[in-house]
């Protein structure tokens, strides 16, 4: 099966390696919408080598009202879009959490 999930996961499989060191804590996919969102534990210090691969970004790029009570928890928000999907990673380098988000690049129509 090759739908973005899987084509990103292959992409991140080294970082991925590295900093999965810890668990999945959750993961919900609805493939018929092409959604997943999840979280993992990781070890603290291997957070740097993970969120250099991705784009930092401010309160004002979150996708959803949901997500901003984790900015004010200690986490730090990042993207990273490839092959029709985005994903945000929602990550507390302090205790070792990364939430994710994954949807479909909307398209806007002129």
């Amino acid at each position: 099966m090759n739908t973005p999930f899987f084509t990103f996961m292959g992409m991140m499989a080294a970082a991925l390696l590295m900093v999965l060191s810890g668990c999945y804590d959750r993961v919900t996919n609805d493939l018929d919408v092409n959604t997943s969102e999840g979280s993992f534990l990781f070890m603290p210090s291997e957070v740097a080598g993970f969120t250099a691969k991705l784009t930092r970004l401010d309160a004002s790029a979150l996708w959803d009202q949901q997500q901003r009570p984790f900015l004010e928890c200690g986490f730090t928000a990042h993207h990273h879009a490839e092959a029709g999907s985005e994903w945000m990673f929602l990550v507390n380098a302090a205790t070792g959490r990364c939430d994710y988000f994954m949807r479909p690049i909307q398209c806007e129509k002129p």
